[in-house]
């Protein structure tokens, strides 16, 4: 998949996971879901439609149509959520998953246009649902710790000095985004990674 092809589609679903329930708030792994929230609401978006499996907001502009979806799924199940999305949305359709890695230094993001799953049980279920891992993504780490549980680690909280750190990582990944939508993935990589 091309920058050129990707920026004919105009067409963007970037899809924030996490697990449902107020008990998993603030934790490590629903890192992908809270940027989502946290874009949409720097940027006025309030998410409208409420699936089942999923919450959707829209933003048109001249060159793009944009979705921002927050996963209902536990995270293992994420597949299940992508793909009813994106089967509904129906046409070209760009999806590009927001979650969070281990294997990255605190606050590090890192977008790519395809990988493997890197052991996130996310990303192993959306490429068994949609039958790839031709997808982009966007990581944001998150400083594992050696010597400790790693389903632990990214069920429990984020420390005192973590959550001080968020509101930087998140406006970094709003302005990632917002570029991403004028230049495209090569040149949004180019500069963010």
């Amino acid at each position: 998949m091309t920058d050129e092809n990707i920026n004919k589609k105009n067409r963007w679903i970037i899809i924030g996971l996490g697990n449902p329930g107020r008990e998993y708030k603030n934790t490590r792994h629903n890192l992908g879901v809270e940027a989502i929230v946290h874009y949409a609401k720097a940027e006025g978006i309030q998410f409208s439609k409420r699936r089942k499996l999923y919450s959707l907001a829209e933003i048109k502009t001249e060159t793009n149509e944009i979705f921002l979806l927050k996963t209902k799924t536990f995270v293992n199940e994420s597949g299940i959520a992508v793909k009813r999305a994106v089967e509904a949305l129906q046409g070209n359709i760009v999806p590009l998953i927001v979650c969070d890695d281990i294997n990255l230094p605190f606050g590090k993001v890192r977008l790519r246009k395809r990988g493997n799953s890197g052991g996130h049980n996310g990303l192993k279920s959306i490429s068994k649902e949609m039958f790839s891992n031709e997808y982009p993504r966007l990581r944001i780490g998150l400083g594992f710790k050696q010597n400790v549980d790693p389903v632990r680690f990214v069920l429990g909280k984020f420390e005192t000095l973590e959550l001080k750190e968020m509101p930087l990582i998140f406006n970094q990944i709003r302005e990632l985004l917002n570029f991403l939508f004028i230049e495209g993935l090569d040149r949004t990589m180019n500069k963010f990674n």
